[in-house]
C-alpha cells in the first residue's frame, strides 16, 4: 500500500489504491486478538434485522431504485466507475412464446396454431389471427429482442420469401450475399 504525506506530516493510505477487501473491513477488529473477539464485534457491528414492517414501507416497485441508491447510483447519473461511467438508454426484452427456441419464428407458430384452432365467432369478432408483437427490426434487417423505453412494438410477420425479403446465401456462387 502506498502512501502520500498528509497535511500534519503523517501518511496516509489513499483510498483508491487500497485492496477493495481493506476498504470493506468492519472498524475496531484490530483492538480484538482472538477470532472468537473479532467475531463478536463483527455482529454487534451489524444492522438489526428488519421487520415486517420495513419491508411494507418500501414499495415492491421503488425496491430495485433503492437498491441502487444504496449502492452509490443517483437518479439521471452515470452508470460504471472512473472513466467507464456513461449513461445507459435502458432497454426492455422481448419475450419469446410458450417452448420458443432460439430461432424460432413466432408468427409461423401463430398462424399453425390458429388453422388447429376452430372456434364459433361471437357477433362483432372477425376470424383472424392474433398476431404476436415483437421488436422492430435493427437497422442491419437483424430482429431484436429487445426494444427501447418508449419505442412502439410492431406486429410480427411470418418469414416468407417474397419481392424485398432479406435473404442470406449460406453456400454456392452467391454465397455471402
Amino acid at each position: 500500500v502506498q502512501h502520500e504525506r498528509g497535511a500534519g506530516g503523517g501518511s496516509a493510505p489513499k483510498s483508491a489504491e487500497r485492496p477493495m477487501l481493506l476498504m470493506n473491513q468492519v472498524p475496531g477488529l484490530e483492538r480484538y486478538s482472538t477470532e472468537e473477539g473479532k467475531f463478536r464485534h463483527d455482529v454487534n457491528m451489524r444492522p438489526d434485522v428488519a421487520s415486517r414492517e420495513d419491508y411494507e414501507r418500501v414499495p415492491v416497485e421503488a425496491f430495485g431504485a433503492a437498491l441502487l441508491r444504496g449502492m452509490g447510483w443517483r437518479p439521471g447519473g452515470k452508470i460504471g466507475v472512473g472513466a467507464n461511467a456513461r449513461h445507459v438508454e435502458a432497454v426492455m426484452p422481448v419475450p419469446r412464446g410458450y417452448r420458443q427456441g432460439l430461432g424460432a419464428d413466432d408468427a409461423l407458430v401463430a398462424l399453425k396454431n390458429a388453422k388447429k384452432e376452430r372456434r364459433f365467432i361471437r357477433p362483432g369478432e372477425k376470424r383472424g389471427v392474433k398476431m404476436p408483437m415483437r421488436a422492430p427490426a435493427a437497422k442491419d434487417g437483424r430482429r431484436r429482442h429487445y426494444h427501447k423505453v418508449g419505442e412502439k412494438l410492431v406486429e410480427a410477420r411470418p418469414l416468407t420469401l417474397e419481392a424485398g425479403a432479406l435473404v442470406h446465401f449460406r453456400r454456392g456462387k452467391h454465397k455471402g450475399l
